[in-house]
């Protein structure tokens, strides 16, 4: 029978296909990394079955063995559809039947942290300010200011107040086009609005990319308790986020900006990791969404290759979670 001659790779291919296809459908992550890994096997497991075949040997599958007239249109057709799919989904708005909200998949997320702004029309004049919902280099979620009505395609200004590493205020207008409008649950009024770099000035972009990536790089949240010292004191406290650039530490303990700090706590529940880092702002009075304490820029890791792997595991839960 044609099921005794199926081998078990074949089966193993079947259950990806169903897998995957319903954490397509169902808007699932898992369903999303689980495509990239396929198509980098299917696009592997054919370019072997050409070197076999290029170097003479016979590959069979399911009693049946392939010819080289066979496996070249494969091989090309499989390829040419997996890299379709996969630019197909990574567009901003390419799949929006998968979206509850008119929306689609994104190849990167955009940080969940207020920015204050301002908006402006087409003529310039002020419309209010507010602070951004979230957002990335292609755009942002903005809270609009009340009273202000906006319609999709309207072309505004957003005024963002961002700053450089020594928290000097850097001018960043940026010309925008209104994607969507609509309601967040405690129904305050919301613009999608996507950023039209090509009327804005080309070192604005720029900027703004250096901004998120050293403020907004991806944090991921966590609970581990950790000692810390810096020259004047020693204490305890809780590892409130990370990332791979830096972290926040939820202590009441007093320190100073730009103070080096060392902080050791465990990972995986077996391992230590021991950080190296500067002070590089305080937070006192539990402002900006976060608690008590202060955020370090990572200088120096000890226990490097743990770390990477606990974070590599942080980024595939936050991921699973957005």
């Amino acid at each position: 029978m044609v099921f005794e001659k199926i081998q078990a790779l074949q089966y193993v291919v079947f259950g990806l296909c169903y897998t995957i296809s319903l954490g397509l459908v169902f808007r699932k992550k898992f369903g999303y990394l689980l495509f990239l890994l396929f198509s980098s096997i299917i696009v592997l497991y054919n370019s072997w079955i050409l070197f076999s075949i290029f170097t003479g040997k016979v590959v069979i599958i399911a009693g049946i063995q392939v010819s080289l007239e066979q496996s070249v249109p494969t091989f090309v057709l499989s390829l040419f559809l997996l890299l379709f799919v996969f630019y197909f989904l990574q567009k901003e708005v390419a799949a929006p039947y998968f979206a509850d909200a008119p929306r689609g998949w994104r190849a990167g997320y955009r940080e969940s942290h207020p920015i204050p702004y301002s908006l402006y029309d087409e003529t310039k004049n002020k419309l209010g300010s507010e602070t951004t919902a979230n957002i990335s280099e292609t755009g942002a979620l903005l809270y609009l200011p009340k009273g202000i009505r906006l319609f999709v395609g309207d072309i505004v200004t957003v005024n963002l107040k961002i700053e450089n590493e020594d928290r000097i205020p850097i001018p960043m207008e940026v010309v925008s086009e209104v994607m969507r409008i609509f309601k967040d649950q405690d129904k305050n009024e919301m613009a999608g609005v996507r950023f039209s770099w090509e009327r804005n000035d080309p070192s604005s972009k720029s900027s703004l990319s250096i901004f998120l990536n050293r403020v907004f790089a991806p944090r991921f949240p966590a609970n581990n308790s950790l000692v810390f010292k810096t020259k004047s004191l020693k204490s305890e406290g809780t590892l409130f986020d990370i990332s791979t650039d830096g972290f926040f530490i939820k202590t009441e303990a007093n320190v100073e900006d730009g103070e080096d700090v060392e902080t050791v706590f465990r990972v995986f529940s077996l391992a230590h990791v021991r950080l190296h880092g500067t002070v590089k702002w305080k937070n006192p009075l539990g402002q900006y969404g976060k608690p008590q304490g202060f955020g370090v820029k990572t200088q120096k890791v000890k226990g490097i290759l743990v770390f990477q792997l606990w974070i590599l595991w942080k980024r595939f839960v936050h991921f699973q979670n957005r």
